[in-house]
């Protein structure tokens, strides 16, 4: 089995323009998972199930030089359809999500959905 996170990352002690850091798709697989659980049940002995595949996905962030640090978001998208068209394992811009699927939302510094503003939708 292979589960595919969307991870993003930020950095609050930057300006609000500057704390989006990029995102990235990562695909893990039960053995990257297993692997991760062995850590997380030693470092972690109170993690909450399947916390192995977060740990994992940002483990294959890093080995894949995709993970630029700071704060880290973590949203399992396996079968998501609209994220076939994104690359797999490359750290994205914001110029890059919005090249491939337009801007989709604003968000706040905390990373909230403030406004929708899909341009096909404002025509």
């Amino acid at each position: 089995m292979t589960r595919t996170f969307w991870l993003s990352f930020c950095d609050t002690d930057l300006p609000a323009s500057q704390q989006f850091l990029g995102a990235c798709l990562v695909e893990v697989t039960d053995a990257e998972a297993a692997t991760a659980r062995k850590i997380v049940a030693a470092k972690y002995p109170l993690a909450k199930k399947d916390a192995e595949w977060i740990a994992a996905a940002s483990r294959k962030a890093h080995a894949m030089k995709c993970n630029p640090g700071g704060e880290m978001l973590s949203i399992d998208v396996t079968g998501h359809p609209n994220l076939a068209k994104f690359p797999r394992h490359r750290l994205l811009s914001r110029a890059d999500i919005e090249a491939l699927d337009g801007p989709a939302v604003q968000l706040d510094s905390n990373g909230c959905e403030v406004q929708a503003v899909r341009a096909k939708e404002k025509r």
